[in-house]
């Protein structure tokens, strides 16, 4: 079925249509219910944008910088497993189309670090699994390939259940994937075995011993962890419930970003983007959001990213009234 698309809603849903089953249930379910999936969405319907008027806005600049270069817009793609499920370009398809903006890599991701790196700014994710030499070995072949942070994925102890029924359950490792450059059954055997439950605080302090790459926490949602994080010199967070698809009724994104930090990364949308059509779909969700961005600037008011603040935003209560931010 034909799509035009004209805006991130037409793009999930062009999207969707051309996802099979397996590919459908793995990259937009969430876990159990998928309470949270929807109030990650739902969630915005809580914002709103308050424009400031009479304000000179010839010239708009989006730009700012993260990891100490300069991104497009303060927008970055999150780590995001098996691109290759969605389109044969997999991350490569992705990677290319941000040299604007920075990258999250996953640890699960189908085509070689190594490779990925040449296309965009790098950033690893990583989940510890129990084996410390496997992390290890994919932290130093990061590093050595020249990323520029690691993401310490937190928050994803347990296998889940995507959606309402099992048979959604993509058997991922029986595709043509490679798992952190690894084949078969090795490959199968650490994906399945998940992450290393007994990661307390203190495994900060293995991580920084074998790295000196900036140590990023991702999977935090609350004001505590955040203060713990920052006690334990962690070089920065991102605020992420995992899409939804770990634990249901979690707090949504957005809700939480004042509570601990401010920055934002897309996860399913360069997903839909590849599915819609390999790397040009990927740009075209970037020049759609960018597009947006700079639009939403100019109708509130704002130069540059530095004039935008909680002035700008109001939030609408449980009595569904409108105060401001």
């Amino acid at each position: 079925m034909y799509h035009s698309v004209f805006s991130i809603d037409d793009l999930e849903r062009a999207a969707t249509d051309k996802m099979d089953r397996t590919t459908r249930g793995y990259f937009n379910s969430g876990a159990g219910g998928m309470v949270t999936l929807r109030d990650n969405i739902n969630a915005f319907d809580r914002y709103k944008l308050r424009p400031r008027v009479l304000r000179d806005i010839t010239h708009i600049d989006p730009s700012t910088a993260f990891l100490g270069k300069k991104i497009a817009f303060p927008l970055c793609i999150a780590p995001t497993a098996v691109q290759r499920m969605a389109h044969l370009d997999g991350e490569l398809g992705s990677g290319k189309e941000v040299k604007g903006i920075a990258m999250g890599l996953s640890s699960f991701s189908t085509t070689p670090l190594e490779e990925v790196i040449a296309a965009t700014n790098g950033i690893g994710d990583i989940d510890v699994v129990k084996n410390r030499t496997t992390s290890e070995r994919l932290v130093r072949r990061a590093e050595k390939a020249g990323y520029k942070a690691i993401f310490l994925t937190q928050g994803m102890s347990r296998t889940v259940v995507l959606g309402k029924s099992l048979e959604e359950q993509a058997p991922l490792v029986n595709r043509d994937c490679r798992i952190l450059g690894l084949q078969g059954r090795m490959a199968e055997s650490m994906h399945w075995r998940g992450p290393d439950t007994s990661l307390g605080w203190e495994n900060i302090k293995w991580l920084r011993s074998v790295t000196k790459l900036q140590i990023w926490l991702k999977g935090v949602l609350t004001e505590e962890d955040t203060n713990l994080a920052i006690s334990h010199g962690v070089d920065g967070l991102l605020i992420s419930n995992h899409g939804g698809r770990q634990l249901d009724s979690a707090t949504s994104t957005l809700d939480a970003l004042p509570e601990c930090a401010d920055g934002v990364w897309i996860g399913r949308i360069p997903i839909w983007g590849l599915v819609y059509d390999g790397q040009a779909g990927v740009e075209l969700a970037l020049r759609i959001l960018y597009e947006e961005f700079v639009l939403c600037m100019a109708l509130a008011g704002c130069r540059n990213v530095g004039e935008i603040g909680g002035g700008h935003l109001a939030r609408v209560g449980l009595d569904g009234r409108v105060s401001r931010f």
